[in-house]
């Protein structure tokens, strides 16, 4: 059987168009550049009201482990893990609930309930995990607007 090799190549490119062009018009298509996330750390949290379009509520924000251990029982305060089903059941921080970024949909029972009027403290795995800050995002553009993530997450916690 000989391979006819100018139709193999045709199937390729047809099947890489198709692929691009799904990926552009796609509302959850992926970049081909990472876009750079900026988290601008801070040592004390509001607890006040932010307005949905103030200049505080559009940033991220990121605690270090001295100051998520300040908050880690306040009541004002809930802990959201952005980590799959499976993480979350393997371990988690005390307290948190698990949303997962992955699966995230903005009409959630899990995400309508939450009060909007608490602080929200997002983790992932540790440093180079992106899956909290991209919760975050998300949470902002519901307008939370008290939305923080703990950089050192899971990782930090248990070591």
């Amino acid at each position: 059987m000989k391979i006819n090799y100018y139709k193999l190549i045709v199937i390729a490119v047809a099947s890489l168009l198709i692929a691009f062009t799904y990926n552009f018009i796609s509302p959850d298509g992926l970049n081909f550049i990472r876009e750079e996330t900026v988290v601008k750390n801070v040592t004390n949290i509001d607890y006040g009201d932010f307005s949905e379009g103030s200049e505080a509520a559009a940033k991220l924000s990121g605690i270090e482990f001295t100051t998520f251990i300040e908050l880690w029982n306040d009541e004002r305060v809930r802990l959201i893990d952005s980590r799959d089903q499976w993480d979350f059941k393997e371990g988690h921080i005390p307290g948190a609930i698990n949303i997962p970024e992955f699966s995230f949909q903005p009409d959630d029972p899990a995400v309508t309930s939450l009060d909007r009027s608490k602080v929200y403290i997002i983790y992932c795995e540790g440093d180079d995990c992106d899956v909290s800050k991209r919760l975050a995002k998300e949470f902002l553009k519901l307008g939370f607007t008290k939305v923080y993530i703990y950089l050192g997450g899971f990782a930090e916690w248990v070591g």
